[in-house]
């Protein structure tokens, strides 16, 4: 299932589920109930076993952390 994530003109940032088949024009908002609301990239990571018996990250921006969000990353 797609998780999307959206920012709205307040600036709030969000992420929600959208399934199949949904219209994502009805989405609102949840801070202040805007409508006016801008699809965003989102950042992608996954564990994968590394043969070894350990696990790698995959789609990091580094090999210091499994979210890009390290000092390392920035």
């Amino acid at each position: 299932m797609p998780i999307r994530e959206f920012q709205c003109r307040c600036g709030h940032r969000f992420e929600t589920l959208v399934l199949p088949g949904e219209d994502e024009s009805a989405l609102t908002c949840p801070k202040c109930g805007g409508m006016s609301l801008e699809r965003r990239m989102s950042v992608c990571s996954a564990r994968v076993a590394d043969g070894g018996g350990g696990t790698r990250s995959l789609g990091s921006a580094c090999s210091t952390c499994s979210g890009g969000s390290c000092s390392t990353c920035k």
